[in-house]
């Protein structure tokens, strides 16, 4: 195995979320995602923003693929919406 280095993220934002849509929540009540009125779920994921040389950008989300890029996803603690139900 290459030689790696662990480094941590912190990510914090937020949006506006249209009242309109329905919560979709876990088993233990929190907020994992929104259902659209076109039935599609939308929740939070990580990934990796990629900028091509010719200025394009593409995103990556599959742990395989970060694995490639020598990005292993060794873990994140927490990916949620708040405030909570």
């Amino acid at each position: 195995m290459a030689d790696t280095t662990e480094t941590g993220f912190e990510v914090q934002g937020g949006f506006e979320i249209l009242d309109s849509l329905e919560k979709h929540l876990s088993y233990d009540g929190e907020v994992v995602g929104y259902i659209t009125k076109a039935g599609e779920t939308i929740r939070l994921c990580m990934a990796l923003e990629i900028e091509n040389p010719d200025g394009t950008f593409r995103y990556v989300t599959s742990t395989r693929e970060m694995d490639k890029l020598g990005f292993q996803n060794l873990d994140y603690k927490h990916l949620t919406f708040y405030p909570e139900v």
